[in-house]
């Protein structure tokens, strides 16, 4: 037998007390107290580590060499039962406490080191504690609201064995877990999805993938219910794989839906086959994707686009729809399948190289998925448009015949019938007074009679000519010849009014200018702008009638004067047989606008235009362009 030297004696309790001094745990030596009766009573403390006085908030100095009583000021021992054991058995013991004052959890584990010797070990596991709770009350509350949802929700390992179900599944199979654990639930699924359902299953563990399937499942009541179910692979929190969380939806109802749904595009098909309009079904996603799901056959030959073109090109309609009218049909499109509006489009579409007008309709019907079924009509309106143009059309005619004619009686009433009475008063005072009067007033009143007699002739040519070309009597022969001897010829009439006006009459026309036209209808218009002009000029005025041709090859005449202009507004007017224009020139002389409108209608029967330009106070100029040449 050897014996240790005092130095390896101290050297080993030297590497003990480093040891005691640096552990992570509190650690406390004790030693029994016995009573005369040799009974313990209470146990002293021989010894404290730094991490236990730290732990417990206590100095070395206050509790080493002390009892407990003393230590802890306590009339009994802490755990003196449980330290009292070890101490006198051997036997080690662990146990969990808590301490209020310090408001920690520790784990006590107590070691008999001698005879009636122990030692004290503290771990705080104060946090752990915290932690735990809090875990627990997580778990709680996601199986509480697992429990309390609408999905089924299960959860398999590695092994591909379920290992969890939620209430709502055990609810919808009427099983218990025990049941429905492992591979049980599979027992449940109709026979004719296993072999799907299961490869599916199997696939996806194997690939670590996200799945999706819907199969029918046995419902507690025996009914076969169809279930959409989703499968993702679970991971811990290091990232490794520990199987697969699933959520199921009873879809039994959308099942049903979708199976009325068939029924009815049947039903439609049945009924479209013999009705004289396109039927399609249109179906848009939440992500408002869209298909279309059927198209009747006249739909197809309504749009001269085949059946399967429309059912596999979502832009084949598109690409037929007129470009002017695309951007409207796309605008109703962008905001009515968000809203679920009703749609309604009226355009134009390019079949087979020719415009037809279109109604396309249809009413939105909300699924339970989400997605969106479009019922609609395809009508061709081309010739329901047309007519409706030429309704427009003949009432626009007709509304301008009425003006007409209200214009015409107009001046019948008013306009001829004035002159008319102011005839018969001057013949009625040469009857009633020729004897009275001198020869002087004589030939004052027959000048005023021929003036009268002038200014109405002119009137009954201008009606006679507008009432025979809106009757359409008034012939047309359009020639070409020199204009400027017809002009001169028309100008022989206006000579007498200017001259009593002193008006200066001139012309500035090139002697060989020719023009195609139809020569009683050009001297009308002209005679009728330049009696126009010579109304409206004062005495000492002038009157000017030009012609040149244009870059156009056409002749563009204009008669210009010194008079009195006109405003805007009358000048905006002028040409309006529904607008008041008419007023009496500078010595009174009457007018109508009739001689106005009747040069429009000249011109533009030989397909010319007619303009005015003129200032009040300084005159006016008419400019209207006939053809050069046939």
């Amino acid at each position: 037998m050897s014996y240790k030297t005092e130095e390896e004696y101290q050297q080993s309790a030297q590497q003990f007390l480093g040891l005691f001094n640096n552990m992570n745990e509190g650690v406390a030596l004790h030693e029994l107290l016995f009573n005369n009766n040799g009974i313990a009573e209470d146990y002293l403390i021989t010894a404290t580590n730094p991490a236990f006085e730290k732990i417990l908030g206590i100095s070395h100095d206050a509790v080493v060499g002390k009892t407990s009583k003393e230590a802890y000021d306590v009339e009994t021992p802490p755990f003196f039962d449980i330290y009292s054991k070890v101490a006198l058995t051997g036997k080690k013991e662990i146990f969990e406490t808590y301490f209020p004052p310090l408001e920690k959890h520790f784990v006590i584990s107590v070691y008999c080191t001698h005879k009636n010797g122990f030692a004290t070990v503290f771990e705080d596991v104060t946090e752990r504690k915290k932690t735990l709770s809090v875990l627990k009350e997580k778990e709680l509350q996601y199986r509480t609201l697992a429990d309390s949802g609408l999905a089924l929700i299960w959860k398999a390992g590695t092994d591909k064995l379920c290992n969890y179900f939620n209430l709502p599944w055990l609810n919808f199979t009427g099983r218990t877990f025990e049941q429905e654990s492992g591979n049980g639930w599979a027992e449940g699924v109709h026979p004719d999805d296993f072999d799907r359902c299961l490869d599916t299953y199997v696939n996806a563990f194997d690939k670590r993938e996200v799945f999706q399937m819907e199969y029918r499942l046995r419902h507690y009541s025996g009914e076969y219910r169809w279930l959409l179910d989703k499968g993702t692979p679970n991971y811990n929190a290091e990232g490794e794989f520990v199987g697969y969380i699933g959520h199921c939806f009873d879809i039994t109802e959308q099942k049903k839906a979708e199976e009325k749904l068939r029924n009815i595009k049947q039903q439609y098909e049945n009924l479209v086959s013999n009705i004289p309009v396109g039927v399609y079904i249109l179906k848009t996603n939440t992500s408002y994707d869209f298909k279309l799901e059927f198209v009747s056959p006249k739909m197809a030959e309504i749009l001269g686009i085949s059946v399967e073109s429309l059912l596999e090109k979502n832009d084949a309609i598109y690409k037929a729809i007129h470009p002017d009218d695309l951007a409207g049909f796309i605008r109703l499109n962008v905001e009515g399948i968000p809203l679920k509006r009703p749609f309604n489009w009226k355009g134009r579409i390019i079949v087979k190289g020719e415009i037809r007008w279109m109604n396309i309709t249809s009413k939105p019907q909300q699924l339970v998925s989400g997605d969106v079924i479009w019922h609609g009509l395809i009508i061709d309106i081309t010739d329901r448009v047309r007519d409706e143009a030429e309704i427009k059309l003949k009432n626009e005619e007709l509304q301008k015949t009425v003006v007409e004619k209200d214009k015409f009686f107009s001046i019948i009433a008013h306009d001829l019938k004035s002159p008319f009475n102011s005839f018969l008063g001057y013949t009625e005072m040469m009857v009633d007074e020729l004897d009275n009067m001198s020869l002087k007033e004589i030939q004052a009143m027959a000048v005023n009679m021929k003036k009268t007699a002038k200014n109405l002739y002119s009137l009954l040519e201008n009606l006679l000519h507008w009432s025979r070309l809106k009757l359409g009597k008034f012939s047309f022969s359009p020639v070409l010849f020199i204009m400027k001897p017809k002009i001169d010829e028309s100008l022989e009439q206006v000579i007498e009014p200017a001259g009593d006006k002193a008006l200066k009459i001139s012309t500035n026309i090139p002697d060989d200018l020719q023009i195609f036209a139809d020569p009683d209808m050009l001297c009308s218009i002209v005679r009728n702008l330049v009696f126009n002009a010579v109304k409206f000029t004062p005495h000492g005025g002038e009157v000017t009638i030009s012609a040149k041709t244009t870059t156009t090859n056409q002749v563009e005449i204009s008669v210009a004067d010194t008079g009195i202009g006109m405003s805007t507004e009358l000048v905006r007017n002028l040409f309006k047989l529904d607008e008041k224009t008419s007023r009496k020139g500078t010595d009174g002389e009457p007018s109508t606008g009739l001689g106005l409108i009747i040069c429009k209608d000249f011109i533009e029967k030989h397909g010319g235009n007619i303009w005015v330009e003129s200032v009040e106070g300084k005159g006016s100029t008419f400019f209207f362009t006939i053809p050069m040449e046939k």
